[in-house]
């Protein structure tokens, strides 16, 4: 008998429209900062592995608003 099942949701069952390089070429065009969509894709799988990490370490959704920051 199963007990549970997981969805892996953004990239399986949700994904970003417009996308990630469009969302931050728009938001860094003020800045005058330029992107690449490799750049980009590196940064957020960057940020995953860190993020995965320190959910290991601490969740955080047990973290107060101040350690998130």
């Amino acid at each position: 008998m199963k007990k549970a099942v997981f969805f892996d949701f953004y990239g399986t069952l949700a994904g970003f429209n417009p996308s990630r390089f469009q969302i931050q070429s728009e938001a860094c065009q003020q800045f005058d900062i330029g992107l690449t969509e490799n750049g980009i894709l590196k940064g957020y799988a960057a940020a995953d592995q860190l993020m995965a990490e320190q959910n290991k370490i601490n969740p955080l959704r047990l973290m107060s608003d101040t350690e998130k920051l």
